[in-house]
């Protein structure tokens, strides 16, 4: 099964109607920021640690816009009860348009906008989506994690 992404991101949406928000977004279908564990990613992918980090892959794609993403976890620790810390999807052969109508409807109007790249500050995640017409890029992470929000406020 591939996730939607209004079915994800805590959405629900009827036919002929718009979508509603359920509830604040605080992760991306089976992955919830800072309650998935390391054990879960390891159950549905393999994962490689890094230093402090470890990197899950191989994960069910999740749909983004009309196209599917591959998703990779990456988990504060080494330990199986090591928390999500983020969610990142990549958009093979990207359309922008889509994406970005995508995460609108989920999401609301971006924080910030530049050229190419769209960011969303939440209360629990902070978001950020790199669109280009070949890849897409886009990051959930947990809200507390200001290292990381930085870096990818500096982005490219």
């Amino acid at each position: 099964m591939i996730w939607s992404l209004a079915r994800v991101l805590g959405f629900s949406c009827l036919v002929g109607t718009a979508c509603q928000r359920a509830q604040e977004v605080n992760g991306v279908g089976p992955y919830i920021i800072g309650k998935t564990m390391l054990a879960d990613g390891q159950a549905a992918g393999r994962c490689i640690p890094s230093g402090e980090i470890t990197h899950c892959f191989g994960m069910e794609d999740i749909n983004l816009g009309d196209k599917p993403a591959q998703v990779g976890l990456y988990f504060a620790g080494k330990d199986p009860g090591a928390r999500l810390m983020e969610v990142a999807m990549s958009v093979r052969s990207c359309d922008f348009e889509s994406v970005t109508r995508a995460l609108e409807r989920a999401l609301g109007t971006p924080t910030e906008r530049r050229t190419k790249r769209h960011l969303w500050t939440r209360k629990l995640i902070f978001v950020s989506a790199a669109l280009s017409e070949r890849t897409c890029e886009v990051s959930f992470v947990d809200s507390k994690d200001q290292a990381r929000i930085t870096e990818l406020k500096a982005g490219p």
